[in-house]
């Protein structure tokens, strides 16, 4: 069994506090439990291209021993 996973999902908001709204394609459901990090330039990245609202964004999850952050994303049509 590993303990590397990856999962892509919409991106559907990020609230005030960092917490991203995430949608699952596969079975429709929603999370918000994982938080950007203020420091990380992907975080930034992201969330200037969200506010920019230019279409829809696919960020890639990475789960590691059970521990899970955005490490990308994309604008899709």
């Amino acid at each position: 069994m590993s303990n590397v996973s990856k999962k892509a999902y919409l991106l559907v908001d990020i609230d005030k506090d960092g917490y991203v709204t995430l949608l699952d394609e596969d079975t429709c459901d929603t999370r918000s439990d994982i938080k950007l990090k203020q420091d990380s330039d992907i975080a930034q990245r992201l969330l200037d291209t969200f506010k920019e609202g230019n279409g829809q964004i696919k960020v890639t999850v990475l789960k590691v021993l059970g521990e899970e952050k955005i490490m990308a994303f994309e604008m899709i049509d």
